[in-house]
C-alpha cells in the first residue's frame, strides 16, 4: 500500500512538473534568463556597478519621458486600429508617431550602451557579445513558437 502511494505521488509530481513546464516558457525561448546568465558570467565589479548605475541614473528621466511617449503612442495606434470608422490615414499617422517614439528609445539605448561599453573589460565585452547572440536566438525562438500557435489555429479553423 505504501509503495502504491509513493508511486502515485511520484507520478503526480511528474505530471505537475510537466504541466508547469508546458504552461511557462522554459528552455531556449527565455531572453530574460539569457540576459541574467550573461550578466552573471561578466562578473562586473563594484566600481563598474557604480559607474553603470551613474550612467543609468543620468539618463533615467530621458528614458521615462521616451517610454511614456511610446506607451501613449502605442495606445493611440490601438485606438486608431479599432475605431469604428478607422481609415488608412489615421492608422498610418498613429503608426508613424509610434515608430518615432520607438526610434527615440532605440537611439537612447544605443547611447547608453556605448557609455557602458567603455567601462567593461575586453573579456566582459566578449562575454556580452556572446550573450547577445544567445539572447537574440531566444527572442527568435519565442517569436517562432508564437507563430506556430497562430499557424496551428489558422490551419484548424480555415478549412
Amino acid at each position: 500500500m505504501k509503495r502504491k502511494l509513493m508511486i502515485t505521488f511520484i507520478i503526480g509530481l511528474m505530471l505537475t512538473g510537466t504541466a508547469q513546464a508546458a504552461r511557462y516558457d522554459f528552455g531556449p525561448c527565455q531572453p530574460f534568463m539569457e540576459m541574467l546568465r550573461t550578466f552573471a558570467k561578466m562578473k562586473v565589479n563594484d566600481t563598474q556597478k557604480r559607474a553603470i548605475a551613474t550612467i543609468l541614473k543620468r539618463h533615467k528621466s530621458e528614458f521615462e519621458t521616451a517610454l511614456t511617449a511610446f506607451k501613449n503612442d502605442r495606445e493611440n495606434l490601438k485606438n486608431a486600429i479599432w475605431m469604428k470608422n478607422s481609415n488608412h490615414k489615421v492608422v498610418k499617422s498613429a503608426y508613424e508617431k509610434l515608430a518615432s517614439s520607438g526610434e527615440r528609445i532605440l537611439l537612447l539605448t544605443v547611447k547608453v550602451f556605448r557609455e557602458i561599453d567603455k567601462i567593461l573589460t575586453p573579456e566582459q565585452r566578449r562575454i556580452l557579445r556572446e550573450g547577445k547572440e544567445r539572447i537574440n536566438k531566444a527572442i527568435a525562438c519565442r517569436m517562432q513558437s508564437r507563430r506556430v500557435f497562430v499557424n496551428q489555429w489558422v490551419q484548424l479553423y480555415a478549412q
